[in-house]
């Protein structure tokens, strides 16, 4: 499961995004409809959530937080999510 900023098309190379993988058994237990990403589209987290046994399931999350820059009008990572 990956996530990315998808509101831009800036070739071969694209600051941000998240992204996990589950393998193995684990995938068996991978709860594909209840898993999401970042709503707006910006790939800054994932949630992974799994099925357990007596009503734990286990949730995975994954997330980043850009670095501030005081460069006004730059279009850094930092600026797109303000």
């Amino acid at each position: 499961m990956a996530a990315n900023n998808v509101h831009e098309n800036v070739g071969r190379v694209q600051g941000g995004g998240t992204a996990l993988l589950a393998f193995g058994t684990l995938i068996e237990q991978y709860d594909y409809d209840d898993s999401n990403s970042d709503d707006l589209g910006l790939g800054r987290w994932l949630v992974m959530k799994f099925s357990g046994a007596d009503n734990r399931a286990p949730t995975v999350l994954c997330g980043y937080n850009p670095c501030y820059t005081a460069k006004t009008g730059s279009r850094t990572s930092y600026h797109q999510h303000i």
